[in-house]
């Protein structure tokens, strides 16, 4: 029993190595490479768990709606009666659209005539001004001499 390798085996175990740059580096290497590994493996693994879920799904929603059809709206109907309700509120709304760019444009065309009309009695004022100072120059002229 003195003889047994187990013994020695326990002896150098309880033994600290000495520092090796190189065993250091590679040991580094390796857990690295084992934890790319793991993760490689879990995604495959998540991977085969869930490569038949959405048929899976797909199923289960069909059973769903076949066992809930009564209680379902006929879903085509739905769609095709809140199209035609956009397409009015769209016709209404090009409609309104319509009156109101042609109400902008006769607004437009009686401001351009509100502004004219302004522009021609700020000119005759200004005429007239001229013409008033003219004859008072005159007068004033007529006075002197």
């Amino acid at each position: 029993m003195s003889v047994d390798r187990t013994f020695e085996m326990e002896k150098r175990r309880n033994r600290p190595p000495k520092y090796d740059r190189e065993l250091m580096a590679s040991t580094i290497r390796a857990m690295k490479r084992n934890a790319e590994i793991k993760e490689r493996r879990q995604a495959d693994f998540y991977k085969a768990r869930m490569l038949g879920k959405k048929e899976q799904q797909k199923a289960e929603a069909m059973r769903e709606l076949e066992k809930y059809r009564d209680t379902i709206p006929d879903v085509v109907r739905y769609r095709q009666g809140k199209m035609a309700l956009e397409d009015s509120v769209k016709k209404e709304d090009m409609e309104t659209t319509e009156a109101s760019v042609a109400e902008a444009e006769e607004m437009a065309k009686i401001m351009e005539i509100a502004d004219e009309s302004v522009r021609e009695a700020e000119s005759t004022a200004k005429r007239k001004k001229r013409v008033k100072s003219r004859s008072k120059q005159s007068t004033k002229s007529m006075e002197i001499s």
